[in-house]
């Protein structure tokens, strides 16, 4: 995070080293960090951040594996060293950076940290998905905490709405310092005999349009994350609809409800292959159970590879097809919290829509 300060400083003007302080009063570094903090390539950066941690947020999703022949359920290993590495390196840059804000904002009277900033970015860090999914997997040997697992899958989705408010914040910061600096910029810019005012106003329409490309690049690449957040936890929820078919063929079952089977790959095997009729791959809707939108992932085969590229697009597609279409083609169970989600994918699927249309109009009336 050192690192990171310190090139925060190479963005501050050479200018502004006389009224930072003397090195003998020690305030030379509070007032230094104060002006690059208020730069807004620092914003910039950490921005990319935050985007990056929610992009990389889902392959905690990806860590439970189905084993069709024995009917047992395990984790990929690898996989979960990787995610819970990435995910703290990235809380760590977070933490460092509201750190070094709170000692800034400490130092500096005229800078002042509000309490809701200061509670998204901690709710921001807390290591849910590295706590709550591994509950999650642990509870799927258990019929009886279905309700439960339900209930902390809406917990790991609702920790991305403080992420989501995060990301929004700093891009509203950096939107308004870019708008202010185009400002300045051509307030500042008086034609000289050397120039005209048409290159001045030609010079100000290109730094506009870059700055309306750059958010309609924000637009889609939130979008993009917004699919790939939506298709993992459809991997992840195909997950535990299976499991709970399980469970409920084996309470359905003399020999298997005796044997009290956990569906643990690391517990051993028994004998279940009767439920390939009763959670059958061929049929969506069995007598016994509806597997609704999440068939899909149960027939195409992701749910037993450890591939994670082939999971990661396939599921990402799902993601990006379904956002697009609001839901329209997926066709539910009447499980309630499978219809809550499908709600989500519609909701936030018209959301982005707008955000695009209105973006496009800001675009078309800056033309006229």
């Amino acid at each position: 995070m050192r690192s990171l300060v310190m090139r925060c400083f190479s963005f501050c003007k050479n200018g502004d080293v006389e009224s930072q302080g003397s090195k003998k009063d020690g305030t030379i570094i509070p007032k230094t960090l104060a002006k690059c903090y208020k730069h807004f390539h620092w914003d910039v950066a950490f921005l990319v951040v935050c985007i990056v941690a929610i992009a990389v947020e889902p392959i905690f999703f990806y860590l439970p594996v189905i084993k069709e022949a024995t009917k047992c359920i395990a984790i990929d290993t690898t996989l979960k060293i990787i995610a819970i590495c990435v995910r703290s390196f990235l809380d760590l840059i977070a933490l460092g950076d509201l750190v070094a804000r709170k000692k800034i904002y400490i130092k500096s009277h005229d800078m002042i940290m509000s309490t809701s900033d200061y509670v998204i970015n901690i709710l921001s860090i807390l290591p849910v998905p590295q706590v709550i999914v591994s509950i999650i997997f642990l509870d799927m040997r258990d019929y009886k905490s279905r309700h439960r697992r339900k209930v902390l899958n809406a917990v790991v989705l609702l920790q991305y709405v403080p992420r989501l408010f995060r990301v929004y914040r700093l891009w509203k910061r950096v939107n308004e310092t870019i708008v202010k600096k185009n400002a300045e910029s051509s307030k500042n810019k008086i034609p000289t005999k050397g120039s005209s005012t048409n290159k001045v106003n030609a010079e100000s329409n290109k730094n506009m349009k870059r700055f309306i490309v750059m958010k309609a690049g924000f637009n889609l690449l939130l979008y993009l994350v917004a699919s790939n957040v939506l298709g993992a936890f459809w991997y992840f929820a195909s997950i535990q609809r299976e499991t709970t078919c399980w469970q409920l063929a084996c309470k359905n079952d003399i020999g298997c409800s005796k044997s009290s089977p956990s569906f643990n790959c690391g517990d051993g095997f028994g004998n279940y292959t009767f439920l390939n009729d009763s959670c059958s791959l061929e049929t969506r809707n069995t007598p016994l159970f509806d597997f609704g939108i999440f068939q899909e992932a149960r027939q195409s085969g992701i749910l037993a590879s450890k591939d994670f590229f082939r999971k990661t697009i396939y599921c990402f597609w799902w993601g990006l097809r379904n956002l697009s279409s609001f839901g329209q083609n997926l066709e539910t169970s009447s499980d309630y919290w499978e219809n809550y989600f499908t709600i989500l994918i519609s909701i936030f699927g018209k959301l982005l829509f707008l955000y695009f249309i209105r973006n496009l109009q800001v675009y078309m009336q800056w033309e006229t």
